[in-house]
């Protein structure tokens, strides 16, 4: 009688929640929506950059895409991140990835369509930070049907010792793969994105959760609460909020890994900065903390 109690609160709880998977859906299609429209000027602006990058390094330089233009986790304060992949046979490249980065950005300068380039050559990941309209012609390239101002972070990656594939790309396919595992994933991840973006809370350099360090702690949530396969996106919201409200982050860290439980002892990072929070990739073999 006592588990069929629980199991009727249970249900009685999810069924409270449909209203707020209703809401979540209407601000989740508006964000989608807001993304379609954008996707476009996107596709333009990368098609464009990819065409400078051969005019200066030649064939041996691929410029991809991953992150939210991948995922589809896109809100209206979205970069698209980019990198810059070399061939292992180039040979006439630049020898530094930071020489390469300058070259980049003094070419865009020249270019009526890249309204502003900011290269950012300190930062532990140095980066190359764009903002371009897709409006503005470039050459007899395909132009928006309006005045679209894109944001743009260009890196460059490198392949990953361990295993021959960029860092970026596996992280990528990380997200992707929980979006298809977890019926309760892409919505929820993506408003609570939003309402950080919207807070000034969503970049680790200020202090803030970056979006992937978001997927993972809500990966562990999930695993830890056993719903994985819940697809009451307002029922798993609502526990999150809850989950997050409770956790210890003054000594616990989350670390997915098949061989252990997703929240454990902070004690047990090496060298972990109390400051901060410890969330650690799990696509890593270094154990990077992607908050950081």
């Amino acid at each position: 009688k006592r588990i069929q109690r629980i199991n009727l609160k249970e249900k009685i709880y999810k069924i409270f929640f449909k209203e707020h998977e209703k809401q979540i859906l209407i601000i989740t299609e508006a964000l989608t929506t807001n993304a379609t429209i954008k996707e476009e000027s996107r596709k333009i602006v990368k098609e464009r950059l990819q065409l400078i990058v051969n005019e200066i390094f030649g064939d041996e330089v691929e410029l991809f895409a991953f992150g939210s233009f991948i995922t589809k986790l896109v809100t209206p304060f979205s970069d698209i991140d980019l990198g810059l992949r070399v061939s292992d046979s180039s040979r006439n490249l630049p020898q530094s990835n930071i020489e390469m980065l300058k070259i980049f950005a003094s070419s865009l300068e020249k270019h009526d369509f890249v309204e502003k380039v900011n290269p950012v050559l300190t930062a532990s990941i140095p980066v190359v930070k764009i903002e371009a309209n897709s409006f503005t012609p470039f050459r007899d390239t395909k132009c928006s049907s309006s005045t679209q101002k894109i944001k743009c972070d260009v890196i460059i990656n490198s392949d990953d010792i361990f295993k021959n594939e960029h860092t970026s790309t596996r992280t990528t396919n990380y997200i992707v793969d929980a979006k298809t595992r977890f019926p309760s994933f892409f919505h929820n991840v993506l408003i609570i994105k939003y309402m950080l973006n919207c807070l000034d809370m969503a970049s680790s350099y200020r202090g803030g959760l970056n979006s992937y360090g978001l997927c993972l702690i809500y990966i562990a949530f999930l695993k830890t609460n056993s719903l994985e396969n819940e697809p009451n996106f307002g029922f798993c919201f609502e526990r999150f909020l809850a989950f997050l409200s409770k956790f210890d982050w003054i000594n616990l860290g989350i670390f997915i890994s098949p061989h252990s439980k997703c929240v454990i002892s902070r004690s047990w990072f090496q060298g972990n900065d109390f400051g901060q929070l410890i969330v650690i990739d799990p696509t890593d073999f270094s154990q990077k903390n992607v908050t950081s």
